[in-house]
């Protein structure tokens, strides 16, 4: 983390003092998943209970510096937080006080718990973006790495309406510090001469796992990313 506060350190008088730079607003709504590995035969069976995990709805909100470095092509870095999880298999719940007295159970009475992980970052893109004719409109795509600081994690256990929610600084995460390959492709439009609007598709893949122990766990997540641009 040091090395890359120290080069977005050093990037900023760059990107200060050019004529050629641009300053982006962005925010962002992804869908966020995980890729389970099994690392041995016992991992298959952690990943055959964890069957029926969903994606769900994260976010991310920042900033960013672009220096032009051609006609075409850009280098970005910024700053930005990012929420990314997913949500686990339902579950139902049924207690001995539920029991009918006939053999079964009173399912007027079943309740249901659901976990939802939320993994926070602080996340720092180094980005290379190609952009296609400066018209009103202008497409582009965009790849690269971000280097994200693991934060907390958030957990909230859900029993029917009833939400239970705690931070928590996971001892099983694997290392603080993740790489994120991105790719995008978006569209710019130009409302004036200083402003741009633009929004983009985006994949994310977590290089190396957030957990590394019967199995791998890998995060993921693909978005919708808008913002708005300053040049100067």
């Amino acid at each position: 983390m040091r090395t890359q506060l120290a080069l977005f350190a050093l990037l900023l008088p760059f990107f200060g003092y050019s004529q050629k730079n641009s300053i982006d607003l962005i925010g962002s709504f992804d869908l966020s998943y995980r890729a389970l590995i099994s690392q041995d035969f016992l991992g298959d069976s952690f990943i055959a209970e964890r069957e029926g995990e969903v994606p769900k709805l994260n976010w991310r909100a920042g900033f960013n510096f672009n220096q032009r470095l051609s006609e075409k092509w850009f280098l970005k870095t910024g700053l930005r937080l990012a929420s990314v999880g997913y949500r686990s298999a339902k579950k139902e719940l049924r207690f001995g006080l539920q029991h009918d007295g006939s053999g079964g159970f009173d399912e007027t009475s079943t309740r249901i718990q659901q976990l939802t992980i939320d993994y926070f970052f602080l996340e720092v893109p180094i980005m290379i973006r190609y952009e296609w004719k400066q018209k009103k409109w202008s497409p582009f795509f965009e790849g690269g790495i971000s280097s994200s600081y693991y934060l907390v994690t958030r957990l909230t256990t859900s029993i029917d309406d009833d939400d239970t929610t705690r931070l928590d600084n996971q001892s099983d995460v694997a290392i603080p510090i993740y790489f994120v390959a991105n790719a995008s492709f978006g569209m710019n439009y130009n409302i004036s001469k200083q402003w741009q609007a633009f929004g983009q598709s985006i994949f994310r893949f977590h290089l190396n796992p957030i957990s590394n122990q019967v199995i791998k766990e890998y995060l993921y997540s693909l978005g919708l990313e808008m913002g708005i641009r300053r040049k100067f």
